[in-house]
This record gives C-alpha cells, structure tokens and sequence, in this order.
C-alpha cells in the first residue's frame, strides 16, 4: 500500500506536521510551492490570500509531477485560511479531483479549528474516500507529537 503525504505550509507549521507523519508512516513526502510567494508584509499577505479566497482563485503552484494513480493513500495538509484550505491546496485539488483511493487530511490552525475545511475536501475530491482529519492548534504540534501516532492508529 503506497502512501503520500502531500501539503502546503506557509510558515513552517504544516511542515512540521508532516514531517512528523513522515516519520511514522513509510509515506513520499511532497510538499506544494507556490510559484510567486506570498508578500511577507503581514498586510500585504491578508490582502492577496481574502482576494483568492473571496474569487475562489486558488494559487498558482509548481508543477507536482505526481502520478496519483500510484497511491492507495494521501496524507493531504494544509493551513487554516480563512475558514478552508489554502488557495495552493485548493489549487492542488485539482489535479487530484480524480483520485478514487483514501485521503486522509491534517490540518493547522492559530485557533479557529477546522472549520469549512474537511467539507470543502470532501466537495473537491467526490471520487475519494475522505477520512476524518487530523486537526491541531499550530502550538501544540512540536509539544504533542502523540496526537499523529494516535491518529494513524485510529484509522
């Protein structure tokens, strides 16, 4: 059974997450890069994530070069934006709206909880099996690395 783990981190927080499940499942690690990076003015950053949020725009993203076809399982993460997922994760879904096998999704929050996130997965990806996520407060996922482990065992 190959597995991916495949996700977006803007500020390190996701990817600490997924290295964490890196190491606890024999998994391939990708992560999703934005092809113009956002503005590191806090300000400036809010402006242009409400706009691709609010136009449903997603975010131009490198090319993946990933045959999905390959797995039986994705490990997808993405921050909490704005209620959902990142505009690069909504741009990824795309390329996986076809993908029929498990995904099982982890998120990040700053403490809004997961809110429209797992709906709008499971929105994107009708072909696949969504799983129930994986949701920490991005505090917690150095002190709580547990949290993963229990989570795998429970799926």
């Amino acid at each position: 059974m190959k597995k991916l783990i495949l996700f977006y981190s803007y500020s390190e927080t996701t990817k600490e997450l997924a290295k964490i499940l890196d190491e606890l499942l024999d998994a391939d690690l990708k992560e999703i890069e934005v092809e113009v990076p956002y503005s590191e003015d806090n300000k400036q950053f809010a402006i242009e994530v409400r706009h691709e949020l609010k136009e449903n725009s997603g975010r131009e993203i490198k090319q993946l070069n990933i045959n999905y076809n390959d797995y039986d399982s994705i490990y997808l993460g993405s921050p909490n934006w704005g209620g959902t997922l990142a505009p690069a994760v909504l741009t990824a879904l795309e390329e996986l709206k076809n993908f029929k096998g498990t995904v099982y999704p982890f998120f990040t929050h700053g403490g809004k909880g997961v809110q429209n996130m797992q709906e709008d997965t499971i929105k994107k990806l009708e072909l696949a099996d969504v799983k129930d996520p994986l949701v920490l407060y991005c505090r917690y996922i150095l002190h709580y690395p547990g949290e993963a482990e229990k989570w795998i065992q429970t799926h």
